[in-house]
């Protein structure tokens, strides 16, 4: 009888084990998965320009989808340089490879200032933490230049 309650006993840990075995290497594959899909994402915003419109500005920024995999752009970070504060605005723009589209931010999200107006660092974000940035130095009259800084990657955990 205990040879049997032993047996069983042996069959209930070694099915524990192998059963964890399993859920780590499905959960290392998907970490992989998700690790080649964030290097396949490759963006870059181009020149900002600021324009009049009705009512207001509007800010435009170009973006290119660079990579072979389609990228969903989903936030939008404004760093004001001269009094170091951060803010994040919410985007929906969906880019397939080789695509490139002029985003007005202020059409995605009616608080994203009309004018920028000092050294800033704009940065969009997609849904799987790839960034790309570029640096604005603008006036009240406008753009005064802007320098793409390209596709940035976050540290681990960060997101």
């Amino acid at each position: 009888m205990f040879f049997i309650v032993l047996v069983f006993f042996s069959l209930g840990i070694l099915y524990y084990v192998e059963n964890n075995y399993v859920l780590y290497g499905q959960a290392s594959q998907r970490a992989w998965d998700l690790q080649q899909e964030r290097n396949n994402q490759r963006f870059m915003m181009g020149e900002a320009y600021v324009l009049p419109a009705k009512g207001g500005y509007k800010t435009l920024f170009f973006v290119r989808n660079e990579g072979g995999a389609p990228i969903d752009i989903v936030n939008a970070y404004l760093y004001n340089q001269s009094d170091a504060s951060v803010s994040r605005y919410a985007v929906n723009l969906f880019l397939n490879p080789g695509q490139s589209e002029w985003v007005n931010l202020t059409k995605y999200n009616a608080s994203f200032p009309g004018v920028l107006n000092g050294n800033y660092n704009v940065s969009l974000w997609t849904s799987l933490g790839v960034g790309a940035s570029t640096i604005v130095v603008a006036t009240a009259a406008g753009i005064a230049a802007s320098s793409p800084e390209g596709n940035v990657y976050p540290v681990a955990g960060s997101l």
